[in-house]
């Protein structure tokens, strides 16, 4: 069915039945969209499927991966700090419930 649809769509485009010539075009296509080999990072061909495969694997996984911790030290030095050590204690303290179990709101 898939062919049959395909060879419709080309036909359609290019006003010929022969299925033939479908057929071939499609095969060049899919040979043209083979990756038969491919570079690794050092800059060596690699052909076999197994090879490119991890290529491409490794490309990815550090496209995605996160990037190497940053130390900011240096620049935070820079900057005048303007929270004290006395309102940072405060700031940092624990919460607890500053009112009284008789002052809640009945419901």
């Amino acid at each position: 069915m898939y062919w049959h649809q395909r060879s419709r769509i080309k036909w359609l485009q290019m006003g010929d039945k022969n299925s033939r010539f479908f057929h071939l075009s499609t095969i060049h296509r899919w040979q043209q969209n083979q990756i038969v080999k491919l570079k690794n990072e050092v800059g060596d061909w690699k052909s076999e499927e197994k090879d490119i495969a991890g290529i491409i694997r490794s490309h990815f996984q550090n496209l995605y991966s996160p990037p190497p911790s940053r130390n900011f030290d240096d620049i935070l030095s820079l900057i005048d700090p303007i929270v004290t050590t006395n309102m940072n204690a405060a700031l940092i303290e624990t919460v607890s419930n500053m009112m009284k179990s008789s002052k809640l709101p009945s419901s």
